[in-house]
């Protein structure tokens, strides 16, 4: 079984200023990549038990330069994977997702430019072209899902 993670930085838990989702602010910045990166092994460890096999993730924050493969340790027999940085891929934080996985997860995502819930989410700024792929996760409008060209 095949998994699908795309991790972003200012719905994790406990995040709740910029400087502490902007890697140019280490000191704020440190923990809270910690927090992303034991969310991602927590939800890889959760898939694992449940049977994956493979997992592929996608940092999904920033520069995508967010978690190191050096933070997952992965059973023996198993596979996990982690895209990082940006390649112009048309499907951006969700890069190289296609019909082979089984599931996906979504961490650390947040609510929609000017919702309430998350004082981080105003820094979406979406062009007209993605205001229209809005997702809803668990009854809470969240950012969309849309190919890296529509972040500005």
């Amino acid at each position: 079984m095949k998994i699908y993670i795309s991790a972003d930085i200012e719905g994790v838990a406990g995040i709740a200023s910029a400087s502490e989702a902007n890697m140019a602010m280490p000191g704020d910045y440190a923990p809270f990549r910690q927090q992303m990166a034991a969310e991602v092994m927590a939800a890889s460890r959760g898939a694992f038990t449940a049977g994956a096999t493979e997992i592929l993730t996608k940092d999904a924050h920033g520069s995508g330069r967010n978690l190191v493969l050096s933070d997952f340790q992965v059973p023996e027999g198993k596979s996990f994977e982690l895209i990082r940085g940006w390649s112009g891929h048309p499907l951006g934080m969700v890069q190289e997702i296609d019909e082979s996985f089984s599931g996906a997860v979504f961490i650390g995502f947040h609510c929609a430019a000017g919702q309430a819930g998350n004082p981080l989410a105003p820094h979406n700024k979406w062009p007209a072209v993605c205001r229209d792929r809005t997702q809803w996760r668990n009854r809470i409008r969240t950012a969309p899902l849309c190919p890296r060209r529509c972040n500005s």
